[in-house]
C-alpha cells in the first residue's frame, strides 16, 4: 500500500468557495482510479470510499 496526500483548494482565487459537488467529483475520480480513498474534511471525521467486488462503499 502507498499513501499520497493530495490537497484540494477550498476557494477560487477571487475568494469564492469551490462548489462541493466539484470536490466530491474529484473524490469519486480518485476512488475509481486507486480503488479507494480516505478523506479528512475540515468539519467532519474521516470519510472513506472504496470499491469492493464492483460495489461502491461509502
Amino acid at each position: 500500500m502507498r499513501k499520497y496526500d493530495i490537497y484540494l483548494p477550498l476557494k477560487y482565487n477571487n475568494g469564492e468557495a469551490i462548489e462541493s459537488v466539484k470536490i466530491v467529483r474529484v473524490w469519486d475520480e480518485l476512488a475509481e482510479a486507486f480503488g479507494g480513498i480516505t478523506v479528512s474534511p475540515l468539519s467532519a471525521p474521516y470519510q472513506g470510499r472504496w470499491k469492493s467486488r464492483r460495489r461502491r462503499v461509502h
